[in-house]
């Protein structure tokens, strides 16, 4: 029988602007606000690693050139 290791979750305080927090408040089910935030914040993440690989794509363009 294999074990499969579960990783601890964290704490992440998060301040919001008002019409923000109360969206989030109507269109979210209070128990799956923390999986939509962690699925929103892998996006995003996802997303700026993208954004860095094109840059650094064009720098390494521009020094062959």
């Amino acid at each position: 029988m294999t074990r499969t290791k579960i990783e601890p979750k964290l704490t992440l305080t998060v301040s919001l602007n008002s019409r923000l927090f109360k969206r989030l408040k109507s269109e979210i089910e209070p128990r799956q606000v923390s999986a939509f935030v962690e699925k929103a914040i892998a996006k995003e993440l996802g997303a700026y690693d993208q954004q860095l690989e094109r840059e650094q794509q064009k720098f390494v363009k521009k020094l062959i050139d």
